[in-house]
Formats: structure tokens, C-alpha cells, sequence
């Protein structure tokens, strides 16, 4: 489709990786980042960033993509969600509440994962094929089909991780919930 509709409920979910691509023969795990808007019950996939960076240019990105992202969410009056996985351990919850403040003002939170990567692609998949997802047109969309076809044979999932966990995160979102802590716990 050529735009989403306005209003709704708009997520960016982040998929990190932590090394930078530096040799032609190298092919480390991309940072991506998958912005879907869910509209009367369908999903819009609004724009796939995918990357081979560094820790410290995975976060200036996450960082000026979502203040964009939430920006035009506001403009079409959607509300905003950046969402990532958030990984077991302390190590994980400190630099969880490291991005939260990076990203004041905005509704910003890690998410535990539930299930195996596939398991938490389905709810997605089924929706796809039931003709509730559209694509926004963009350069991006033609890798996005490619990577989303080649599951689970490919060597990389991260786009398919970033697209579960947006459209999981918009699901969740579209129905009251509990508010959750920096650490996952109840509030």
C-alpha cells in the first residue's frame, strides 16, 4: 500500500546485535529495527531497518530512529511503543534501564521473550496469511520478503525477530495490560 491509515497503535521493535561488520568475509548479526502501525485489526509494516553495527552505533540509531518514529506517530495521531527483547540477566536489566532513559518521553520498555523465534513469528504469519498485513512501499520491502520467505533456512533471523516482536508488542498493546517495571515485574 502507498500509507498506512492514521490513529491506532504504532511500535518500533528492536532486534540488537553487537558487532560491526569490519572484513568483506565477515557476517556478524544485524541490528534491526521493524516499525509495524496496527489499524482495525490490521497490521501496517511501515519501514525495516537492518544493519551490521557496533554497540554504540545500534544505540544512536535505536535512539534517533524512535524520537523520529514517535515524532510522525504523533502527527497522525498513533500512539508510539519502542519496544526490544530483553535479555536474562543483571547485565541486561542495567543496560535496559540505560536505553528507558535514553529514550525519556517516549513509551519505552525491554520485553521478556516467550517461546523459540518461531513460535513468536506465528501470531504474525497467521495474521499475513489471513491478508491482515500490508507493506508500506519502501526500498526496504523487497529484502523484508526475501529474509520473512527464507525462515527458518537463512543464517540470520534478525528481521524476523524485530517483526515478531512489533507485531507481539502491538497485539499486547491493543488490549489493557498491567504496567511492567524496568525488570519485567508488575508495578
Amino acid at each position: 500500500v502507498e500509507a498506512a491509515p492514521a490513529g491506532g497503535l504504532t511500535c518500533r521493535f528492536w532486534d540488537f546485535a553487537s558487532t560491526e561488520k569490519a572484513l568483506a568475509k565477515d557476517d556478524p548479526d544485524f541490528t534491526a529495527g521493524v516499525l509495524m502501525r496496527l489499524v482495525d485489526g490490521v497490521t501496517y509494516v511501515l519501514d525495516c531497518f537492518a544493519e551490521q553495527l557496533g554497540p554504540v552505533a545500534a544505540e544512536t540509531t535505536m535512539r534517533n530512529l524512535s524520537r523520529q518514529d514517535a515524532a510522525d506517530a504523533g502527527r497522525v495521531r498513533s500512539r508510539y511503543m519502542s519496544r526490544w527483547e530483553l535479555e536474562p540477566g543483571a547485565a541486561a536489566i542495567r543496560y535496559n534501564r540505560q536505553l528507558v532513559a535514553q529514550l525519556a518521553g517516549i513509551d519505552a520498555a525491554g520485553r521478556h521473550s516467550q517461546g523459540d523465534k518461531i513460535t513468536r513469528a506465528k501470531p504474525l504469519a497467521a495474521q499475513a496469511q489471513a491478508g491482515n498485513v500490508k507493506l508500506v512501499r519502501g526500498a526496504w520491502n523487497e529484502a523484508w520478503l526475501r529474509h520473512m520467505h527464507g525462515q527458518p533456512d537463512l543464517a540470520h533471523d534478525d528481521i524476523m525477530d524485530a517483526s515478531a516482536g512489533a507485531y507481539n508488542a502491538l497485539a499486547a498493546g491493543a488490549t489493557p495490560q498491567k504496567a511492567r517495571s524496568y525488570d519485567g515485574g508488575a508495578n
